[in-house]
């Protein structure tokens, strides 16, 4: 479908649980938040009738997230039944990985079309300053589990903050010289713990990697569906990803809704305001639903103001609002 801008909307990221077995520190507090009840997430059930609506308006990809999306019992089959709803062209999952090595093999026979991992450093200590977790050992075991068994869209999403630690950013760069993987770099975005903190811009991650690995070459082709833009170095397998929603905005070109774990339909990650839906799924049939939708998402926000102004900014979490 088309907005009000003429942006075509065709992607929509899917929360589908607030909780995280991590505490990243530029998510969320370090004692985690008040969790929401059972009974205020959407069941998969409604998450699908949601889906076979926005699939009837040309919305045909869909990222599963959380908090941590593979902590909710049932994320397999629920994969699975996503992607045989018509005119479903691709599901995504972004996971901070803990759980992949145990969940590998039913993660490639539900047919995940990629996996984006979110990880901040290779180096133990570092890893649970950052997520407050000793975890890093298992997670890394699940990526290369995940390249040994031949899965082959797996993508690794960093959010460095400053001061920028060298090492961290080259061990990270190194996951992408030795397999066939995409390492991506992700600008900081200033909602809820993250205000707290300063992000890193590509010029300054840039002059770290070129210092050691050499000039980079622009890579024109496109990997995904989001707004990244690719470079390569010499000798290397796979890729590194740069998305800066602040220093290289892409509102013009947003393609993405979300839609958060409680059913509220979020239009532009900026804003606190959207629409809540979850009464709708029990009122309407599929194709009413669909009509609702559209009319919703038409009036997406033409673009966000992060840095430029307060009003109706969100405050929550990320784990709240979907990754």
């Amino acid at each position: 479908m088309r907005d009000r801008y003429d942006r075509k909307i065709d992607y929509v990221r899917i929360s589908i649980t607030d909780r995280c077995n991590l505490r990243c520190k530029y998510c969320m507090p370090e004692d985690g938040i008040k969790l929401l009840e059972h009974s205020d997430i959407l069941s998969y059930e409604k998450i699908l009738k949601i889906c076979e609506a926005f699939t009837k308006i040309g919305i045909t990809t869909f990222k599963i997230t959380g908090g941590e999306p593979l902590v909710r019992k049932g994320v397999i089959e629920f994969i699975k039944a996503l992607k045989a709803l018509d005119n479903v062209k691709e599901v995504t999952l972004t996971t901070n990985g803990v759980l992949i090595d145990r969940m590998a093999e039913s993660l490639i026979e539900s047919k995940v079309d990629r996996i984006n991992v979110s990880l901040d450093t290779l180096d133990r200590d570092r890893f649970f300053e950052i997520t407050r977790r000793d975890s890093l050992d298992i997670v890394l075991k699940g990526i290369y589990r995940m390249v040994d068994l031949g899965f082959k869209n797996l993508k690794i999403n960093s959010v460095p903050i400053k001061p920028l630690i060298s090492k961290d950013l080259l061990g990270l760069a190194n996951l992408a010289k030795d397999m066939p993987i995409s390492v991506r770099f992700i600008e900081l975005m200033p909602i809820g713990k993250g205000n707290e903190y300063i992000g890193s811009t590509r010029e300054d991650i840039l002059r770290i990697l070129e210092a050691n690995f050499g000039r980079a070459l622009a890579y024109e082709g496109k990997l995904g569906n989001g707004p990244a833009k690719y470079i390569k170095f010499k000798d290397f397998i796979g890729y590194i990803g740069f998305i800066e929603a602040l220093n290289d905005k892409f509102c013009d070109d947003c393609n993405r809704i979300r839609l958060s774990a409680t059913g509220f339909l979020k239009l532009c990650l900026h804003y606190d305001y959207g629409f809540d839906i979850k009464d709708l799924v029990d009122d309407l049939g599929v194709d009413d639903l669909a009509i609702k939708l559209e009319n919703i998402i038409y009036k997406k926000p033409k673009s966000h103001n992060f840095g430029e102004r307060k009003n109706h900014a969100d405050n929550k979490n990320m784990n709240q609002i979907g990754g």
